[in-house]
């Protein structure tokens, strides 16, 4: 068996990895707002932190967004 072989375990082979995706708003939103607009994969805490504001704070309209996809880590 290979190191490759050896390195990707079974329970790892379905899982994708995350990648972002660049979104533009056209008028400000909550970190809540746009998650529920642009879900993700990830928690809005860090969907907040990707996007430079806080939890409870509002992303501003016209700045490019990122989300992020994909499935995620479970441990």
């Amino acid at each position: 068996m290979g190191d490759l072989q050896r390195a990707v375990r079974p329970e790892r082979a379905g899982v994708k990895p995350a990648r972002l995706k660049i979104v533009k708003i056209d008028q400000p939103m909550t970190v809540s707002e746009f998650n529920s607009r642009y879900p993700s994969s990830i928690k809005p805490e860090q969907v907040a932190l990707i996007n430079g504001v806080e939890p409870d704070g509002k992303i501003q309209a016209g700045y490019a967004k990122q989300v992020v996809g994909g499935t995620p880590d479970t441990n």
